[in-house]
């Protein structure tokens, strides 16, 4: 690797060649499209090339480099010496480690420019944007790797002005590229399906063709020699070979089909793995483990139920995780598999359904030749029920018998080793049931010779199984891990003397409890520093309650009285939040639940409790709570880091005794206060004024589905916006969640109701800022309060330009939640006005064509002519104004969709249109509207498409297949003779039948019906 650096007479030179990782200092780093006249190897090294076009590039990233303090800089024009094959070769298998080490990347986008525009336009909420989502660099396959790899990357105009960095722009870039949000966000490109990053690529050019496969090796961590001329198929066929060689997770990717990494991805859980990362391990301790007559003796076995004992607080976690590590890291050729249940999680994180779908998930990840069983259920529920948005809904005892039959059938002779901790956090009942599900599964396999181990860890109560189980009490085991803890814990108390004093001290009443060390150790130590004497400390240590519970009461009660009202706040958020709040919000939160005067959000920067910092915000939280609450990831995410408590034990004793003591009374109170802050957030001034602008893409929309004078959608930039209010998101998402979770309260809801009246259209501001639906499919009490206090909030759109029928309409397509369009349409106040049918029927379509989106296509069909809708749809469809041929991406029409679905209501509607309608359009896999008829068993939809004389019943898919083999299949004997009247040949689908060994010859007994049919004349 070679650099790019700014010599003592202003000259860019190259270094000399640098060999070693250790000795390459930190640099900036280049992604740009190629152009005329770039400046080589060659044009550096002789002295020239500083004419040439490309030398404006070199030299703009050398100056934006010197502006962030980086004296390097990497071009890929220029640092590679192309005409040394070895080096090549070597630079193309290392250009993603490299790109991943650059302390920044700048992507020069040389067909985005800023000045054009008027200077008061140049910020990120310019029109620079629709050049942006143009851009030839979005379209290149080089630049997949440089807009994943770095850790650092920002956007510049070809003037050089910074446009965005990827975290603010990543939703922009999200929409033009098409991949996976997160992955913008560090998610491990591994985490990824090998299919879905080779698809990554699908819509990328690069001017040699094998350059599309040699692209992708870093984002699959493999290595390949470069054989230009080979062609693409042949470049990529090497690379899936490579990915199979992998001793790793892609191993099992690698063979899986996109079917089965559907199923598997339905499965898995994107929390699963978050507890076991989130536990610290401490060095030197938990070592005895591995020495323990009781666990050497399971460890031997190959099958049998192990048990982790102890009192909350003595380091279960941190022994459980330790032995899963070790046992990885062992020589033995064995499966293991953890899980870490997490009581202070999202609902997967803490329940036996999250258990088995996490550990079903990874099982099958490293044996996927057991997937084909799972895999043909996967496939019957969507048939039957449609594909489903996130995967289908697995129920427990499904994931239990497929978990079992893995284990008893397929594993073989592979040794299969799982974890489970903390399995109390589950409830008592529920960890009941497992522990017996497995102590009776272990049982069975221990009988067929199979090589399954379990091991659980919980606390002693509730008692959840017999003490026959083979097991460790972790308090009685780990005084040496205590010690030791101890000793580093007070280490800087400077007198030797008084320092081992303590320590005994604290040994004698931590009954081997890590949490209680933790709590004391941090006060003592504080006092220490304030210069109290070691006779006051050790006289602090005695007064301390022994009980966990005791000494959070004691730490809770201390302070005063205004702290304790915000230490009530805090606790609130932490415990009944709907999802953990990111720093930035909780501190708004806490300034907003402390101060209901309040009328703009300016003023909650005047509050005592506000903190300019991360840094000092948590040391702010860990003052209100006592070190019972802590910032998660502080260092690496800064204001995006999540609160949490401390431990477990911690959230039990706040919800079993401590709010009757902090002066709330119950749960539904705590969800009262917490709605009543969300409601007073999102009426501050600056709030209700949020800036908007229309993207291109919504301008696409508009022109290729509505009018272009009534298509009125504008658009929040949330990028710009949410840094600022971070709480915005939160508050919107789940002000209604938390109003219902108080009971309803009729205050609130009538308080709710007035905003919605009498700021409606400021209200969708924050509606589209927050990615939120608003008022429209929360609250159903709500929603009636607001109709009987205004009618014609129905008939008036908001700024948008949605009524309350279309804006619930949007939302229904969006979430599945059609709650809020039945009550509106039912209530009968609805108009042409407040319900146009061009937006409505665009809403329609839109669902129509949406793969995950078409099982619907029936119930808003349901509505639509429930409530008198059909009569004036007709005219629509006859204009121009709906493109009634529109596919999806999957080239599925409305027709096709309308088909599948059963919905013959809309079949007729677009066979009979004034439009030419592509009766026969197939989809991606061959598959017509006819055939999907015959799927859905509707006989009507059958004749209707017949009727038109205009399609081939004998059009046959990717696999052969046609209308007759389907009808066959599912013994339609009725359609198999309207099929056979109309031409069908089943001497086709008598050699397809042969060829899946399934006789074909009783389809003979139908003979050729007299009927005179109108397709195929």
């Amino acid at each position: 690797m070679r650099l790019l650096h700014i010599d003592d007479h202003g000259t860019v030179r190259l270094t000399e060649e640098l060999l070693s990782k250790d000795k390459t200092p930190a640099y900036a780093i280049l992604s740009h499209t190629w152009g005329e006249e770039e400046v080589t190897f060659d044009d550096l090294t002789e002295g020239k090339g500083t004419d040439k076009i490309g030398f404006d590039k070199i030299r703009f990233c050398m100056q934006q480099a010197a502006r962030d303090g980086l004296k390097f800089s990497w071009v890929d024009t220029c640092c590679i010496k192309k005409d040394n094959p070895t080096e090549l070769q070597h630079s193309i298998n290392s250009m993603f480690r490299w790109y991943k080490e650059a302390a920044k990347c700048y992507v020069y986008m040389a067909d985005v420019s800023t000045s054009k525009q008027p200077q008061d336009c140049r910020t990120q909420n310019g029109v620079w944007r629709e050049d942006f989502t143009r851009s030839r660099w979005f379209t290149r396959g080089w630049t997949l790797q440089e807009l994943l790899a770095p850790h650092d990357v920002s956007f510049f105009s070809r003037e050089g002005e910074m446009l965005g960095s990827l975290d603010k722009l990543k939703e922009l870039v999200q929409m033009v590229t098409g991949l996976p949000l997160s992955v913008f966000s560090g998610t491990d490109l591994h985490t990824y399906g090998i299919e879905e990053r080779l698809s990554w690529t699908a819509k990328r050019h690069t001017t040699r063709e094998e350059d599309k496969a040699y692209s992708l090796l870093g984002i699959f961590n493999v290595f390949l020699p470069l054989i230009y001329g080979e062609g693409e198929d042949n470049a990529f066929r090497r690379l899936r070979s490579e990915i199979r060689e992998r001793k790793n997770d892609a191993i099992a990717f690698a063979r899986l089909s996109e079917t089965e990494l559907r199923c598997l991805s339905s499965i898995s859980f994107s929390e699963q793995a978050n507890r076991y990362h989130d536990i610290l391990t401490a060095k030197e301790t938990c070592e005895w483990l591995l020495t323990h007559p009781v666990f050497l003796k399971w460890r031997n076995s190959s099958c049998g139920l192990f048990w982790v004992k102890g009192n909350p607080g003595v380091g279960k976690s941190v022994l459980m995780k330790f032995a899963v590590d070790s046992l990885r890291k062992s020589d033995r050729a064995e499966i293991v598999l953890s899980y870490f249940v997490y009581g202070q999680g999202t609902e997967l994180q803490r329940t036996p359904l999250g258990i088995l779908r996490a550990i079903l998930s990874d099982l099958l990840r490293q044996l996927p030749d057991h997937l084909g069983d799972l895999t043909k259920k996967f496939n019957e529920y969507n048939e039957q029920h449609g594909i489903q948005v996130g995967g289908w809904a697995w129920s427990q005892s499904e994931l239990e018998r497929e978990f079992e039959r893995i284990l008893k059938f397929q594993t073989g002779n592979r040794q299969i080793t799982i974890f489970i901790d903390a399995l109390d956090e589950l409830g008592e009942n529920s960890a009941k049931t497992l522990l017996r599900f497995f102590r009776t599964l272990t049982t069975e396999l221990s009988k067929r010779n199979r090589q399954a181990r379990f091991c659980v860890s919980s606390r002693h109560y509730p008692i959840i199984g017999h003490d026959t189980i083979p097991h460790v009490n972790v308090e009685q085991e780990n005084s040496r891990d205590l010690a030791w803890y101890v000793r580093e814990r007070v280490q800087e108390i400077e007198s030797e003397t008084a320092r081992e004093e303590i320590e005994r001290e604290l040994l004698s009443k931590a009954q081997g409890a890590f949490q209680w060390v933790y709590l004391v150790t941090d006060s003592i130590i504080a006092d220490d520093l304030i210069g109290l004497s070691h006779e006051a400390l050790l006289r602090q240590i005695a007064l301390c309650p022994e009980n966990l519970g005791e000494l959070y009461s004691t730490l809770l009660e201390l302070g005063p009285e205004p702290d304790k009202r915000r230490t009530l706040a805090l606790i609130q958020w932490i415990l009944y939040a709907v999802r953990p709040l990111t720093a930035g919000a909780l501190r708004e939160a806490l300034s907003v639940s402390a101060n209901t005067h309040l009328k703009t959000h300016g003023e909650l920067k005047l509050d005592r409790g506000w903190s300019d910092t991360a840094a000092a915000f948590d040391r702010y939280v860990k003052h209100l709570s006592k070190g019972l609450v802590r910032l998660q990831h502080l260092e690496s995410k800064g204001w995006n880091s999540t609160a949490q408590l401390i431990h477990q034990s911690v959230a039990d004793y706040l919800l079993d005794e401590a709010f009757d003591k902090l002066g709330t009374s119950n749960r539904k109170a705590a969800h009262l206060q917490l709605a009543r802050a969300c409601l007073r957030y999102l009426t501050y001034d600056e709030i209700l004024h949020v800036p908007r602008l229309r993207p291109s893409l919504l301008d696409r929309w508009r022109d290729s589905y509505g009018s272009r004078d009534g298509w009125k959608l504008s658009y929040v930039d949330r990028s710009a916006f949410l840094p600022e209010f971070s709480l915005a998101e939160y508050a919107t998402d789940y002000i209604i969640e938390h109003f219902i979770c108080a009971g309803g309260v009729t205050s609130l809801e009538s308080d709710l109701a007035k905003v919605y009246a009498a700021a409606r259209d400021k209200y969708d501001r924050v509606r589209l800022l927050a990615a939120s639906e608003g008022p429209y499919e929360a609250s159903e009490g709500v929603i009636r309060q607001l109709l009987i206090m205004d009618p014609s909030a129905v008939e008036t759109p908001d700024q948008a330009g949605l009524t309350a029928p279309l804006a619930a309409l949007r939302v229904a397509r969006k979430t599945y939640n059609f709650g809020a369009v039945n009550l509106i349409l039912s209530l009968g106040r609805f108009s042409k006005q407040s319900l146009p049918l061009t937006h409505f029927f665009y809403e329609l379509c839109e669902t129509a064509r949406q793969d995950i989106a078409g099982t619907n296509t029936e119930y808003f069909l349901h509505l639509w002519t429930l409530h008198g809708l059909k009569a004036v749809t007709r005219p629509l469809l006859d204009s121009d104004k709906v493109n009634i041929n529109a596919i999806d991406t999957k080239a599925r029409s409305m027709l096709w969709h309308a088909a599948k679905n059963g919905s013959d209501i809309l079949v007729d509607l677009l066979v009979n249109s004034a439009q030419p309608i592509q009766i026969d359009a197939p989809d991606y896999v061959g598959i017509t509207p006819l055939q999907n008829a015959v799927d859905s068993g509707i006989i009507r939809i059958v004749e209707l498409l017949l009727d038109t004389g205009k399609v081939n019943v004998n059009a046959q898919d990717w696999f052969g297949r046609t209308s007759l083999t389907r009808a066959r299949e599912r013994g339609f004997q009725h359609m198999i003779e309207m099929f056979l009247a109309c031409g069908a040949r089943p001497a086709e689908i008598e050699s397809i039948e042969m060829e899946y060994h399934r006789p074909f010859c009783h389809i003979c007994k139908y003979k050729t019906s007299s009927k005179v049919c109108s397709s195929n004349r």
